[in-house]
């Protein structure tokens, strides 16, 4: 639990409306039990909790018998006092649980979930990044379209190291497309929109993000291929049935497509 002092510090920053909770004893002692189960679950060694609850009581006491005297000034431990009992009943927790190999800080395992998660979140920070750069696009005025064939190379270009660490994020692949529509570039726009509803579909099946059957449904309907756009603009209403534009834009389809008829 290295740094744990400056961790307590910035807790002590933060919101008084958050610090100002107040749990019974029974909560946090449900609340250490449910933590233990949590860890297990999760193939981490919940006697790690214990190394944390007894070093905040270290520092606690420390506090407690600083020059100042008097309670703790530090606001964590005025609104969760660590108290002995706590540490007992997550070892009893702990002793209840079936023995297992846990993965460990300097496991290879754990080693690689930690830089499985630096890549996610470095990826997700260059979407975030070319997200604005769309954002910025689409409320500005509208560009060349030489301009916007640099824009879409420049954002690819971007995006090429997130995608290439995370390859099935969904989110990736539906800003690719977007880009790929501003641009004219139906056929990578649908392949990039299917890749992302394939993966949703393994992923959530029945909960897939509302984009790709919007998009999909409008580049039918562009086409005039209403017995595909309809179905399509009807499920990205479903997935975000208080979007007016997506309701406006299904009544103007299914005009177009009774007209046709």
């Amino acid at each position: 639990v290295g740094g744990l002092a400056r961790v307590a510090g910035g807790v002590v920053g933060a919101p008084t409306a958050l610090l100002g909770l107040s749990f019974g004893r029974g909560q946090e002692l449900e609340a250490d039990e449910r933590g233990v189960f949590f860890l297990d679950a999760m193939g981490y060694d919940p006697r790690a909790m214990i190394d944390v609850l007894e070093t905040l009581g270290e520092l606690e006491e420390a506090e407690n018998e600083s020059a100042h005297g008097g309670p703790s000034n530090l606001s964590i431990f005025r609104t969760h006092p660590l108290s002995k009992d706590r540490v007992v009943r997550a070892k009893k927790a702990i002793s209840s649980l079936p023995p297992r190999e846990y993965s460990r800080g300097d496991s290879p395992g754990f080693a690689a979930v930690l830089q499985r998660f630096h890549d996610e979140a470095e990826a997700f920070r260059i979407y975030d990044s070319v997200q604005l750069q769309f954002n910025s696009m689409m409320s500005g005025p509208e560009a060349s379209d030489e301009v916007r064939e640099k824009q879409l190379t420049s954002a690819l270009e971007e995006l090429e190291p997130a995608l290439q660490a995370l390859p099935n994020e969904p989110l990736l692949h539906i800003l690719i497309a977007e880009f790929a529509m501003l641009v004219g570039e139906r056929t990578a726009a649908e392949q990039h929109l299917f890749a992302a509803e394939n993966q949703y579909a393994r992923e959530t099946p029945g909960q897939g993000h509302w984009k790709p059957p919007l998009y999909l449904g409008l580049m039918s309907a562009a086409q005039e291929k209403y017995g595909e756009a309809v179905p399509l603009l009807e499920e990205a209403h479903a997935r975000y049935p208080s979007n007016a534009t997506i309701q406006s834009t299904l009544e103007k389809v299914r005009k177009a497509s009774a007209e046709a008829e």
